[in-house]
């Protein structure tokens, strides 16, 4: 997750959104994204096993109906009971399969398990999905390992013990109670990938450059002598082929981030997992260097003081000074806009 030193304040987002990422971020280490703490490596984010989650008599005896891509008609025999999570296929799904730290781009609808109620959904058809990474870091794990081994086009079953989603504390947003089950029917409409991906375009010459590991992960260098602009600078390095950022969209991206003055990486996502959320939630040159661009692409954004933590005075957890510049190498994965109505 981005630590305080990008984000510094949650954006608002519509209400259906916002209930959607209570269940996806509701696995974040029981932190928010302001109280998490940078640092130059990443911390070890536990992530699900790369086995593929068994069906059991509990999430065999939901029963399905409907369309993939339209709202199931779902039945249950509440209360169930379960102590580890059970995984069962409605619909064979025919496309790519999830594994750990993929992105699962998904439609679903939430029921406690043990009252048999609806505790609310996505809504089903365009506009309506969920981008979540199969990540026990930043989901609660039962979903994690719901949707690990999915294949896109597959509405699956996920019985989860109060263990593995929201434990004695229960989650007041949702209204389920401390230790309760709780049932997710997904549909996974696709994957996306988990680095930039289209062509690469060459940067100006005399700027920091990024090289890339297989994985995406990228290396900045920066020239000796360079001197960082007065005012932000945002470069494209691979023009991605999907759809334009807009300005309250929700985004999945990777992204690291260096400080020139001191030439550490702060703050990344590579080694952890993918991060999720609002694009107007960051200091305003980190937004500035998404919105407008396309899925899929790369963005070098060196951004001057003034539209990082000048104004806050610096950012003393990060060890960032009023005057720094911060250089950022974001892969913009996923871009979803709000559902209308």
């Amino acid at each position: 997750m981005p630590s305080a030193s990008l984000r510094i304040r949650v954006a608002a987002v519509s209400a259906s959104t916002a209930i959607a990422l209570a269940v996806v971020l509701a696995g974040c280490s029981g932190s928010s994204p302001e109280a998490a703490s940078p640092s130059a490596t990443p911390s070890a984010i536990p992530t699900v096993s790369a086995a593929c989650v068994s069906s059991g008599s509990a999430s065999d005896s939901v029963r399905v109906s409907g369309d993939f891509g339209a709202t199931p008609n779902v039945s249950m025999d509440a209360p169930l009971t379960v102590s580890k999570t059970q995984r069962t296929v409605v619909i064979p799904g025919t496309g790519d399969k999830a594994k750990p730290g993929s992105i699962a781009n998904v439609s679903f609808t939430l029921y406690n398990g043990t009252t048999g109620k609806t505790v609310t959904s996505t809504g089903y058809g365009t506009g309506r999905t969920s981008p979540i990474t199969v990540d026990a870091g930043q989901v609660i794990t039962g979903l994690a390992k719901t949707l690990n081994c999915a294949q896109a086009g597959e509405r699956v079953v996920g019985v989860i013990p109060a263990s593995e989603a929201f434990g004695s504390a229960g989650s007041s947003q949702l209204g389920i109670s401390a230790n309760q089950v709780i049932v997710i029917v997904a549909d996974v409409v696709s994957l996306s990938p988990t680095k930039a991906s289209g062509d690469v375009v060459a940067p100006p010459a005399g700027l920091p450059t990024v090289t890339r590991a297989g994985d995406g992960k990228p290396t900045l260098t920066v020239p000796s002598g360079y001197t960082p602009p007065a005012t932000t600078q945002i470069v494209t390095l691979i023009k991605g082929k999907g759809a334009v950022v807009g300005p309250t969209d929700s985004v999945v991206i990777q992204y690291q981030g260096t400080d020139l003055a001191t030439g550490k990486i702060f703050d990344q996502t590579w080694g952890a997992s993918p991060y999720s959320g609002a694009v107007n939630g960051f200091v305003p040159g980190f937004t500035n260097a998404i919105v407008g661009q396309t899925v899929g692409s790369q963005v070098l954004a060196i951004i001057a003081p003034a539209d990082g933590y000048g104004p806050q005075g610096g950012n003393s957890s990060a060890g960032i000074g009023k005057t720094d510049t911060l250089v950022f190498v974001i892969d913009i994965l996923v871009a979803e806009a709000a559902p209308a109505g």
